[in-house]
């Protein structure tokens, strides 16, 4: 139910939304993943996933589905991943 959501997912549940990507803290809209920056960073499959599972409706009740949590979760271990390897280059 949403009490384990929440404890598997405390992000999910904020109460001003910011931007998912690791320490980033850009506000942005409750119905966006990412800020426009990190959003631009990720490849138009894993958008597609995001897209395809999102449910309006789920930012005010706080009850996004199992699989949107899924890719949101795809998405944001992209993104980290590719900061981390950015921010290695000389």
């Amino acid at each position: 139910g949403g009490r384990d959501r929440q404890r598997a997912f405390p992000w999910s549940v904020s109460v001003k939304h910011i931007c998912h990507a690791v320490g980033c803290s850009v506000p942005c809209q409750p119905e966006f993943l990412m800020c426009r920056k990190h959003w631009g960073l990720v490849p138009q499959v894993l958008k597609a996933r995001v897209y395809r599972h999102y449910r309006r409706g789920q930012c005010d009740d706080k009850n996004p589905s199992r699989y949107r949590l899924a890719a949101a979760a795809e998405v944001i271990k992209y993104v980290a991943q590719r900061e981390a390897v950015q921010g290695a280059r000389p």
